[in-house]
């Protein structure tokens, strides 16, 4: 009977674990990243109370990127090679991906940029040739941010617009938002600021309507580029680009934002002031 009772407590953990996970998804979902987060380190330890390392590696996946939406990269880099070690064992080649190309963005945000070139563009490679798409346009989209951070513009705006087009197949506006704000800096630097406004406010709209919350790295490019807009247009412009972008209909923006990035892949962007033929 005890071993019994020790199986049903092991079963017990571990479907408590899977709820738990399930319902961070759904917090994240609905924009509450800190209650997603909580309930991410309760699965966790129930996994671990488990013995269930296929599912702990899901949830230090999961709280991993949490990490990297509070902007502390090196805690989620403690994560995803915890959560790599327990994919390799298990033989999770997406999983793998995955937690390799978290490593690549926690590279990226702690100023690695050559190590995190190499983890996310392996990264994409894998996800790609299992076809996961949602994967590889988030690895898209953190190489065009490690572009845009060198001064790489014109990649950064080309790797930005691959995203958004597989964000937008797979009907991810969370993600086409994250890419929008990506070629709103492109275009800022390409001192377009009539088209960067547009852009953001876009973006503000996307983020309203889905209702989720920008990562920190994120909220503090979104205002940056406001600032910067706010220096350099007159008030009144600035509203119009804003209330045009915000009010634009979902096709529509879609395929000026991808018209916009085609342009500015084939002219040479310096970093902040206008553009080279």
């Amino acid at each position: 009977m005890g071993e019994d009772h020790g199986g049903l407590a092991v079963d017990d953990a571990r479907l408590q674990a899977k709820v738990l996970y399930a319902a961070a998804m759904v917090s994240y979902a609905a924009g509450d990243a800190e209650a997603a987060e909580s309930q991410t380190e309760k699965c966790l330890e129930l996994f671990r109370a488990a013995g269930d390392q296929r599912g702990e590696a899901r949830a230090l996946m999961a709280a991993a990127l949490w990490a990297l939406f509070k902007g502390d990269a090196a805690a989620a880099r403690e994560r995803a090679e915890q959560a790599r070690a327990l994919f390799v064992r298990h033989g999770d080649t997406r999983g793998t991906a995955l937690s390799q190309g978290t490593l690549g963005i926690a590279a990226y945000r702690s100023g690695e940029f050559d190590a995190a070139g190499s983890l996310l563009t392996d990264s994409l490679q894998t996800l790609r040739s299992v076809g996961d798409r949602r994967g590889s346009a988030l690895m898209l989209e953190a190489l065009a941010k490690l572009n845009y951070a060198q001064g790489g513009y014109r990649r950064a705006a080309e790797l930005a617009a691959d995203s958004l087009e597989l964000h937008r197949s797979s009907g991810e506006r969370r993600g086409v938002a994250t890419a929008l704000l990506l070629l709103s800096g492109v275009a800022v630097q390409e001192a377009r600021f009539s088209v960067a406004a547009k852009l953001l406010g876009a973006v503000e709209r996307l983020v309203k309507e889905v209702g989720f919350t920008l990562s920190a790295p994120d909220r503090a490019m979104f205002d940056d580029l406001k600032a910067a807009l706010e220096r350099g247009m007159q008030a009144d412009a600035l509203r119009r680009g804003w209330s045009a972008g915000a009010a634009m209909p979902y096709d529509e923006l879609l395929e000026r934002a991808l018209g916009y990035a085609r342009r500015a892949k084939g002219r040479q962007v310096s970093r902040r002031g206008g553009t080279k033929q």
